[in-house]
């Protein structure tokens, strides 16, 4: 039933609930197909999995660069990194996985 209304008319309890619904609607919607889980406790160092949470610290200046693609403003402002995810689908739609799949993070 929560696909039938926009995310944000969806009542959520906790913020991480609200974050998590909209990653899988990001998912649809670049057709990326993930298998994921919550944790029962917290691991500073996890043990036999993929510790990605470093891509997400919004504190700090990334030391990885993009390949870049069309923005809409991109002959007035140059192409400019490190947009949403929104960016990236509205701008490539289709071809937004083939673009995530082509980058490099390490």
């Amino acid at each position: 039933e929560d696909d039938l209304h926009p995310l944000f008319t969806n009542k959520s309890n906790y913020v991480l609930d609200h974050n998590l619904r909209c990653f899988e609607v990001i998912c649809d919607c670049i057709q990326l197909q993930l298998e994921t889980s919550k944790s029962k406790v917290f691991e500073k160092e996890p043990v036999d999995k993929s510790d990605y949470r470093k891509l997400v610290n919004a504190r700090k200046t990334p030391k990885y660069t993009f390949d870049t693609y069309i923005q809409v403003f991109q002959e007035k402002h140059g192409f400019i990194q490190n947009l949403s995810i929104l960016d990236l689908l509205f701008n490539e739609g289709p071809n937004t996985l083939n673009y995530l799949e082509s980058q490099t993070i390490i």
